[in-house]
């Protein structure tokens, strides 16, 4: 799946096969003037969407370039990493360029094993030295051993136990008076038949309206995951308007019956 760019977004809301999106919203009417609403038909109208995104999204987003290396910082902190480990990398590197010039064996394979040793070489020291050193520790100086092992971070707090413990001792109780004062003053203004059930369930039963819908996609954050549908955030919030019909069918009918996508 692309990388969505915000550069791209009227390009790929152009780039919505428009045939394609009314036959969706004619197999939702469908499925809504006849009732025949189950999960194979709702699994199906969604993939059509996903599709549909997917194409329009190839068609106006391009393809993120894959490096050879992902991580070229990979071993900057690591302390074992020394400056032997640093040249035979460096000779690998030169190797492996005259290697794309010339193709032969020895650019190649050569630096290859010793940028390898020479890697293995100084992390097997570093460890046993540090091992070396832990166990010196561990006889001699056993709380600096686990200070080593479980390192905390000081605390940058100024204020003295004794102070934040009067402060905490006496925060509730000044307050305790008023809350209570308030707290029953709001529970004797609420009555047992002040709630009208009927017409709470009413708002609550009530189909899902356009505005609910642009809000709540509104909402929705850029750059996270999508799920097995393969539709992310970035589609919906722009396809708002173009696609608000099915958006509108397809939440009431998902929602009216119970049955979702999965």
């Amino acid at each position: 799946m692309r990388s969505w760019e915000n550069d791209k977004k009227d390009t790929f809301i152009t780039n919505i096969d428009k045939d394609k999106l009314n036959i969706i919203l004619n197999k939702l009417n469908v499925m809504q003037n006849t009732s025949d609403i189950n999960n194979t038909n709702i699994n199906d109208i969604v993939n059509q969407i996903s599709t549909l995104f997917q194409k329009s999204a190839q068609a106006s987003i391009s393809a993120k370039q894959v490096h050879a290396y992902s991580k070229p910082n990979s071993n900057k902190n690591k302390r074992w990493f020394n400056n032997d480990c640093k040249k035979a990398r460096k000779n690998f590197h030169r190797a492996k360029f005259l290697y794309k010039l010339h193709r032969t064996e020895a650019h190649k394979n050569i630096k290859s094993k010793i940028y390898k040793q020479t890697l293995s070489k100084s992390f097997n020291f570093f460890q046993n030295q540090n091992a070396y050193v832990l166990k010196k520790m561990c006889k001699s100086n056993p709380k600096q051993f686990w200070k080593y092992l479980n390192p905390r971070k000081t605390s940058k707090c100024k204020s003295s136990l004794k102070d934040m413990f009067e402060y905490f001792k006496n925060i509730n109780s000044e307050n305790t008076n008023v809350n209570n004062h308030n707290s029953e003053e709001q529970h004797s203004n609420i009555s047992k038949d002040s709630f009208d059930h009927d017409f709470n369930d009413s708002i609550l039963n009530c189909e899902i309206s356009i505005d609910e819908i642009k809000s709540d996609i509104d909402k929705l954050k850029n750059g996270k995951a999508c799920g097995d549908n393969n539709i992310v955030n970035e589609y919906l919030k722009s396809s708002v308007d173009c696609m608000m019909n099915v958006y509108y069918i397809l939440f009431n009918m998902v929602f009216k019956s119970g049955i979702i996508y999965f």
